[in-house]
């Protein structure tokens, strides 16, 4: 019989080094959105044409200041973004006025606002601009907030008993010898990164965020995946309702005998189970999400447990059937190539990074945002709105837009400017 991971090796290797990193928002100037348009009341001020002039300059028709703009840009984030209204909408929109000005001068003290920002945005010298143009470029990058905000309120809102069938049954069964499993496309991946260290700012991740974390990207693949039933542990998700595993089972082996063969491979000697964190039974793809210092064991559970434990069940049903051997490699699961996140909020106030390290691999960064709460603004409204400023400017400093080295050298950076003033 043919090795069973011999067909997904060679596809990870091919498709992986051409895989996109993780990118905030891949978003053309031509389909920025009319923010002023979306936005639920109130009047805006806006320009027919605008230069940004630094702070000590007096404004002339056609120009804002840095801190006017910085302002006007903190005002619509609260308007999209925030809950807070009146007073607090003032104290929020000036927190994060605040948090957007610490960044201008801790990250490029030395360069003209508006120069900078037509070039990370791609703007000719040339090109006349109108503030909205501008407000709308910018908040482009946000596109993809409001699901990720969706994502934590439904995790938040989770009974109990849903969030225990979703969490590891057997965590701690690990045959031994897995590290030889392993291939080489998957360790090279990792080496990339540097999973022996946390990065700067970044704090550990005790068992309680790590559950979170679990349930935010399991959530939010299922949330964009809810046309195929996905298996996160104990729990199947389809069409936006969910199973319990020896539910869907009784009901679906008898259609899909594949699918009982695949939960069967899945037990553990102990009597237990070990499922992969998400297992995509629609596209037979699998992924495994953990904390950096623990990718080397997370790569032993995708390459040593879950793939070839699932892919010997598939084959030893094909032999009862006399199908065709060697099996096509769509009849295999294989390691997933999902791009997650990469920012998930985490309460009360911490922040996970989270990207794909290798095939089938999810790693997470988890730092820890000292807010600061003024008046009677909520934390979740600092949360909510503060996700959006750190997602802007990683988006605006980056070089290349989602590049890891560079996220993770300005994230602590960012971070630093959101602490309480003294």
């Amino acid at each position: 019989m043919s090795d069973p991971l011999d067909p997904f090796v060679k596809d990870a290797r091919d498709s992986f080094v051409e895989q996109p990193r993780t990118r905030f928002v891949e978003e053309p100037a031509a389909r920025a959105i009319a923010v002023e348009g979306e936005l639920p009341g109130g009047t805006l001020m806006a320009f027919p044409d605008m230069v940004i002039v630094p702070d000590n300059a007096v404004p002339t028709e056609g120009q804002v200041t840095e801190s006017a703009f910085l302002k006007m840009l903190a005002e619509r984030m609260v308007l999209r973004f925030g809950r807070a209204r009146g007073e607090d909408f003032d104290v929020l929109q000036n927190t994060i006025a605040r948090w957007l000005k610490g960044a201008r001068r801790s990250l490029f003290p030395n360069e003209m606002l508006e120069p900078w920002l037509r070039g990370q945005l791609g703007i000719s010298t040339d090109r006349h601009l109108a503030v909205e143009e501008f407000f709308s470029l910018i908040l482009a990058k946000l596109e993809g907030l409001p699901v990720l905000l969706s994502v934590l309120e439904e995790v938040t809102a989770l009974p109990p008993d849903e969030v225990a069938d979703r969490l590891s049954e057997d965590e701690n069964f690990l045959p031994e010898g897995l590290a030889a499993t392993i291939p080489g496309v998957a360790l090279q991946a990792i080496d990339r990164i540097d999973w022996s260290h946390r990065p700067t700012g970044s704090i550990p991740s005790s068992p309680d965020d790590g559950n979170f974390v679990h349930l935010l990207i399991q959530q939010h693949y299922c949330k964009i995946h809810s046309s195929d039933p996905v298996l996160c542990e104990s729990r199947v998700y389809w069409h936006g309702v969910n199973y319990l595993l020896r539910q869907w089972s009784r009901d679906v082996s008898a259609i899909n005998p594949e699918f009982a063969a695949v939960a069967f491979a899945l037990m553990t000697r102990r009597g237990g189970s070990k499922r992969p964190d998400i297992c995509n039974i629609g596209l037979r793809e699998v992924f495994e999400i953990k904390p950096r210092l623990e990718a080397l064991e997370g790569l032993k559970q995708i390459y040593g447990v879950y793939l070839p434990w699932i892919n010997e069940a598939i084959y030893e049903l094909a032999v009862s059937r006399n199908e065709p051997l060697p099996l096509p490699p769509p009849r295999l699961y294989r390691p997933g190539f999902w791009i997650p996140g990469p920012f998930y909020l985490v309460p009360p106030n911490k922040l996970a990074f989270a990207f794909l390290a290798a095939p089938g691999l999810i790693l997470y960064d988890l730092y820890k945002l000292e807010l600061d709460p003024e008046a009677n603004i909520s934390m979740l409204d600092l949360l909510l709105v503060g996700l959006g400023v750190v997602v802007v400017i990683l988006a605006l400093a980056s070089p290349v837009p989602g590049d890891e080295a560079t996220i993770l050298y300005l994230l602590p950076k960012v971070i630093d400017v959101m602490r309480p003033a003294a």
